[in-house]
């Protein structure tokens, strides 16, 4: 399962017991990404073994669901 806090920039991970497997803020792992609009994690798509993280207005995030590790994808 996943979660995103109120706060929309940190993503939690949590195994099917509910223990947290990983935390990220995506903000604070990506300090030097170029966005436009509020930084926010606005939509989560799961892939087979990473999830692909809409930020800010139109920036794509892939993390990795094993381990929380973050790839900037690029913007529209």
């Amino acid at each position: 399962m996943f979660y995103v806090e109120s706060n929309g920039r940190r993503l939690v991970a949590f195994d099917k017991n509910g223990t947290i497997l990983w935390s990220v803020d995506v903000f604070e792992a990506l300090p030097n990404v170029p966005l436009v609009g509020q930084p926010a994690i606005r939509h989560l798509k799961l892939g087979q073994d990473h999830l692909t993280v809409t930020i800010a207005k139109h920036a794509y995030v892939e993390v990795q669901t094993g381990n929380g590790k973050l790839s900037y994808l690029g913007a529209d």
